[in-house]
């Protein structure tokens, strides 16, 4: 089955046990004991039902922190006293503004003509306009609730708050910022192709082209690398594990493993590309040498014995012999690979890089 067509409910037998079986679909062997040793939720009814209105919710033109406010209005989840006082935390459920004792959840049908959750979709999927400047009536009413729960934080929590008058004008203000960003007639973005293929350096250079990755299992780092003269054509490799770091550390070694390669060689004019750009940003920087990372100190010194390098920033795409080879089983005891003879899963990507096709990103444009 595909992950996608998973639900949670999939995933949960009805004596407050995972499924196994289906948790072995979306996740490694090795990453099932440590979810297994978590009691799951236990399946309620409709969680195989998909609502629309957390679509409604979610599309309105209003910020991110107003659709999780009107998420939890909805969910009946926003911290008020009584929220606080069914959690625990409080033993007083009254209204902190006048005192009186709030309508309980399970008597608000003898006040009021319909519930909360239909009088917010009823008015967040309404369609009418408001005010004379003709906003509209789904991003002035989030945005008026969202006032009104700060004013009530404010007094619970200050003993101050605004007028009811100055909320308003707020209120209405952010609604009207909301309403200009919904733009009328916007031309539909199309996709588009953007075709990506390594490219050699110019006539008299080298290219080491350098790549990292770490395991989702150990947090282990390894990199790997390519060197390539004018034409394309293959130097070496190497590949090395350089330990548990993070990704940017990785990015590091690479060049700095990579680097300690080719001055074994007699190259006077070196490009150095990674897919990285804070790494390269830092190698670009004249002050490395002085830098406090202890990686990007130790490349700054290392580049003085080169007569002319040139650090390059290139798309993911280009990088895809390098990305092979620090894939490759790592040599033990973390010791470095020089790799004369191409390996078989690099050559894929090796003539590809020469010989095309370009590899394909999909984006999008307008029409």
């Amino acid at each position: 089955m595909a992950a996608a067509s998973i639900n949670f409910a999939d995933l949960v037998i009805h004596d407050r046990e995972w499924n196994v079986p289906r948790l072995s679909d979306l996740l490694l062997p090795e990453a099932i004991p440590f979810v297994v040793g978590i009691p799951p939720p236990l399946p309620e009814p409709g969680w195989e039902v998909v609502d629309p209105k957390w679509s409604w919710v979610w599309s309105l033109a209003v910020t991110p922190r107003i659709h999780m406010f009107i998420w939890l209005v909805l969910k009946q989840r926003l911290m008020t006293n009584e929220e606080r006082c069914r959690r625990g935390f409080s033993f007083d459920a009254s209204c902190p503004s006048c005192g009186c004792s709030i309508v309980p959840q399970d008597r608000q049908a003898l006040f009021f003509a319909a519930t909360l959750e239909t009088w917010v979709v009823s008015n967040i999927r309404a369609d009418y306009a408001f005010g004379v400047s003709l906003i509209p009536w789904p991003c002035f009413y989030p945005s008026l609730l969202w006032q009104l729960w700060k004013r009530r934080n404010d007094f619970a929590f200050t003993g101050t708050c605004l007028s009811l008058a100055e909320i308003y004008k707020i209120g209405f203000a952010w609604a009207t910022r909301f309403a200009e960003s919904i733009i009328v007639d916007r031309p539909r973005a199309a996709p588009m192709n953007t075709y990506l293929q390594w490219e050699p350096p110019a006539p008299g250079w080298v290219c080491l082209n350098v790549d990292a990755s770490i395991s989702p299992i150990t947090g282990i780092g390894s990199v790997g690398g390519v060197l390539r003269d004018a034409a394309g054509a293959w130097i070496c490799g190497y590949q090395k594990c350089v330990g548990k770091v993070s990704i940017l550390q990785a990015k590091l070694w690479s060049v700095l493993v990579g680097l300690q390669v080719v001055r074994t060689f007699d190259f006077a004019r070196l490009q150095v590309q990674s897919d990285n750009s804070h790494a390269i940003k830092l190698l670009l920087d004249s002050s490395m040498i002085g830098n406090s990372m202890p990686l990007v100190h130790a490349i700054g010194l290392l580049r003085q014995e080169f007569w002319q390098i040139d650090f390059r920033w290139i798309p993911r795409e280009k990088t895809m012999v390098a990305d092979c080879l620090s894939k490759l089983p790592t040599p033990p005891q973390f010791r470095l690979s020089v790799i004369s003879d191409i390996p078989e899963a690099a050559v894929p990507f090796l003539d590809r890089d020469r010989d095309g096709p370009p590899y394909s990103r999909r984006g999008r444009g307008v029409l």
